[in-house]
C-alpha cells in the first residue's frame, strides 16, 4: 500500500509515501502539516506544503507501533509501544517506558503543563519539565501521579488506537475508559 488519498475539490488523488505499510492514525497539525501512523514500525509520515518526510527511530522517533498522537503549543506528543516521544524541532526525543509506569497507550496535554497518559489499568500525570529533566539525566526518576477506580475513574483507559483522549477547546480533558 503505502499511498495516502486526499480529497480536494471533489477530486481524490492519491499520495505515495516512504513506506510500503498501510496508515491507521492522522493527526491535523496546528502548522499546517497532516501527520500519519503507518503499521509494522513504519513510524510516521508528515504531509506539508505538498512535501512528505517520514520520521523513524533513526529521528529519535521511539520504534514500535504508534498508539496515540497529539500537539500541544506547537509540540507533536507521540505514545508508542515503547516509550513517548517529543518532537523537537525536526527530531523526536523518547523517553523508555522503562522509566514510565507502563506503555502509554493515550497522551494529551493539559493547561498546567501536565501530560495525562493511559498505560495499563490507570491514568498517569507527569509534568512536561520532568519529562525535560529526565531527557537530560537518563538517571533521573520521573516523578509521577496516578489516577485510578480509587480516584473516581469509571474505568481503566480504553486501548483506542489514535486517539483515546483529547483536550477539549474549554481545557478539559476526556478519556475513553473501558467502563464508557
Amino acid at each position: 500500500d503505502g499511498k495516502l488519498t486526499r480529497i480536494a475539490h471533489g477530486t481524490f488523488t492519491e499520495i505515495d509515501t516512504p513506506t510500503d505499510n498501510r496508515g491507521y492514525l492522522a493527526l491535523s497539525d496546528s502548522r499546517g502539516g497532516a501527520w500519519f501512523a503507518f503499521g509494522n514500525n513504519a513510524g510516521l509520515v508528515r504531509m506539508k506544503n505538498g512535501t512528505v518526510r517520514r520520521y523513524s527511530a533513526d529521528d529519535g522517533l521511539g520504534s514500535g507501533r504508534i498508539n496515540a498522537l497529539t500537539e500541544a503549543a506547537g509540540v507533536l506528543w507521540a505514545a508508542t509501544n515503547v516509550g513517548l516521544s517529543r518532537s523537537e524541532g525536526d527530531r523526536f526525543v523518547t523517553i523508555d517506558r522503562t522509566r514510565l509506569p507502563g506503555t502509554p497507550t493515550s497522551v494529551a496535554v493539559d493547561d498546567a503543563g501536565f501530560l495525562w497518559l493511559g498505560i495499563g489499568s490507570s491514568f498517569v500525570r507527569l509534568g512536561i519539565k520532568e519529562f525535560e529533566k529526565a531527557l537530560a539525566d537518563p538517571a533521573y526518576q520521573i516523578p509521577f501521579s496516578l489516577y485510578d477506580a480509587s480516584d473516581g475513574a469509571p474505568g481503566p483507559p480504553a486501548v483506542v488506537i489514535g486517539r483515546g483522549s483529547v483536550r477539549a477547546a474549554d481545557g478539559s480533558l476526556w478519556f475513553a475508559t473501558r467502563q464508557g
